[in-house]
């Protein structure tokens, strides 16, 4: 919360006052993603699975830029750093996995804490799915990490992205079921996933109104209440 409110103060600063941020944004960027991913790898519980999910979805992205599947066709920028660059002059963010783990392991975290290890599954895809749809409008115009070759009607997107992550997801999200034999899961990731949002959508809201925003609010909000409400009952 934290470096969240730190990040969207500096955000509105520089914004409004138009004041060049210089290398504290990056910073505060990797901050942001390393914590949201190191909850959700820590609550997973096993580092096997938190390198399989880091492996799958970083590939599903690899492949996603040289081929357009299975999320539809884009391009990285230079602008999420740190990145390197791939053959034929197309970026990679290194932080790209880990943007994923944390993203499925707090859906996963949601569904696991009401449904079975299994039944988990396509409801953290569902959940993944949707926080990507009004992301997506942010990562494009609000940060200009990537951008869509060929848009669609999604906040931009096309609707194969959707598709393409509730895929993804659905694999990512059967690898971390595949070991869970808990029978209680006390998941702190959905919190830690809704600050996040609140962070992007808020941060969306200093630059202009757009729907994205409101819907990454409404998400926020949602999971900071249900993550809230379970640790009440846990404790």
């Amino acid at each position: 919360m934290g470096v969240a409110g730190f990040a969207l103060a500096g955000t509105a600063i520089s914004t409004w006052f138009k004041i060049d941020p210089g290398a504290i944004s990056p910073i505060v960027t990797v901050l942001l993603i390393l914590i949201g991913s190191s909850v959700a790898g820590i609550e997973i519980g096993s580092p096997s699975t938190v390198i399989g999910l880091l492996l799958i979805c970083g590939v599903s992205e690899i492949i996603g830029v040289f081929t357009g599947l299975p999320f539809g066709r884009y391009e990285y920028t230079d602008q999420w750093w740190p990145t390197v660059q791939l053959a034929d002059r197309h970026f990679y963010p290194l932080l790209l996995p880990f943007s994923w783990l944390m993203i499925v392991g707090g859906a996963y975290g949601v569904a696991r804490t009401r449904f079975t290890a299994w039944q988990s599954v396509p409801v953290c895809a569902a959940i993944a799915m949707l926080i990507d749809m009004p992301m997506e409008r942010a990562m494009t115009w609000t940060f200009a990490y990537w951008r869509w070759i060929e848009p669609g009607p999604i906040f931009g997107a096309p609707i194969a992205n959707s598709i393409g992550w509730f895929l993804v997801s659905i694999v990512a999200g059967s690898l971390i079921a595949w070991k869970d034999i808990r029978s209680e899961w006390k998941a702190s990731s959905p919190t830690v996933l809704g600050i996040f949002c609140l962070f992007v959508g808020l941060t969306g809201f200093i630059h202009s109104f757009e729907w994205a925003w409101v819907m990454l609010v409404i998400l926020s909000a949602s999971m900071l209440v249900y993550g809230r409400n379970h640790s009440a009952k846990s404790s």
